[in-house]
């Protein structure tokens, strides 16, 4: 079965957590005998892959962890003929902690072709299991609402929870703090609004690589898996102009133009938003390193020295107008 976090509705709750994972309890994935079932097995949506090959489900559990009961969301994958059982066992491809109906009220499945599975989770969601493929089909994921800031800043909250020499402060009042800027870590410390959604958009553009290709070299094709609706509210209406220093190239595409790229996969500005979302990817800081500038009502975002990325506020939030491309490519 696999590993989740117990729930956090309540101090005495959290504390029970600690005594839990001091225990050892927590990972129950690789059971040496059958497990038995849970005590609560709710079927919550299935769909089925285009080519009818895979069955993908949502379940709500209610499992014995122990001597404890631990209620759990998962998501599930298993050959369209093979037999459910009555527990999370092999093909969860996704699990986190139930804290009821409103807790999940987010979470969804959407095939995106044969081989492609996105899952839709809430942004805050306490994730045990999150795997990125599965017997070849690639599991890629969205936020609702997509936040990375409250995202690490629950990451940093789990961490610190997890070490039973620190004192325990729950969730909501460590949200509250983080996201006032008392929590963050470094790569976001001092972070606000604009640069928060910046991130989001490079964050968006890299759920779309394929992951099994991820350190491969680039090609558009393994890239690119958004809701191109989604991408678009990241776009400036009047368009975004798009530079290459090889053939110092430089053009302009309205969101019309950008949309019919999209949907068609292919064109100059799809392949720099891939590329760009490729780059982005890499584990490295050569790769990946964020540099924040203002100027006025600007924005000038560089990813280490690939590209630069130039938002412009809007009223509350800000909008890509530029992509530039710096990295001189040999003969």
């Amino acid at each position: 079965m696999i590993a989740i976090f117990a729930p956090f509705l309540a101090a005495a709750a959290a504390m029970l957590r600690r005594a839990i994972l001091a225990a050892g309890i927590l990972a129950i994935a690789g059971c040496s005998s059958k497990p038995e079932d849970c005590e609560v097995r709710d079927l919550l949506s299935e769909v089925t892959s285009p080519d009818s090959g895979w069955s993908a489900s949502l379940y709500s559990n209610v499992c014995a962890a122990g001597l404890v009961t631990v209620p759990s969301d998962t998501a599930e994958l298993r050959p369209v003929h093979g037999k459910a059982t009555g527990y999370p066992g092999e093909g969860v491809v996704f699990g986190m902690d139930d804290f009821g109906p409103p807790s999940r009220s987010t979470l969804r499945l959407h095939w995106l072709n044969a081989n492609t599975l996105r899952i839709v989770t809430p942004n805050d969601a306490f994730i045990g299991t999150q795997l990125s493929s599965y017997r070849g089909v690639v599991v890629t994921y969205t936020y609702e609402p997509d936040d990375p800031v409250v995202r690490q800043c629950l990451k940093d909250w789990l961490s610190a929870t997890s070490n039973l020499n620190k004192s325990l402060t729950t969730w909501p009042d460590a949200k509250q703090r983080c996201t006032h800027g008392l929590l963050l870590s470094p790569r976001l410390q001092a972070t606000d609004n604009d640069t928060a959604q910046a991130i989001a958009f490079l964050e968006f553009l890299k759920s779309g690589q394929d992951p099994r290709t991820a350190r491969q070299g680039f090609d558009p094709k393994h890239g690119g898996h958004w809701p191109k609706e989604r991408l678009l509210q990241f776009l400036d209406s009047g368009g975004v102009t798009f530079f290459d220093v090889n053939g110092d190239t430089t053009w302009h595409e309205p969101l019309p133009a950008i949309e019919s790229e999209l949907t068609r996969r292919s064109g100059r500005a799809f392949t720099m938003f891939v590329h760009l979302g490729h780059i982005y990817s890499q584990p490295y800081p050569q790769y990946s390193r964020l540099t924040f500038t203002r100027f006025g009502e600007t924005l000038v975002v560089s990813v280490a020295d690939w590209y630069r990325l130039t938002f412009a506020s809007r009223g509350r939030t800000v909008r890509l107008t530029k992509i530039e491309y710096l990295q001189e490519e040999g003969e």
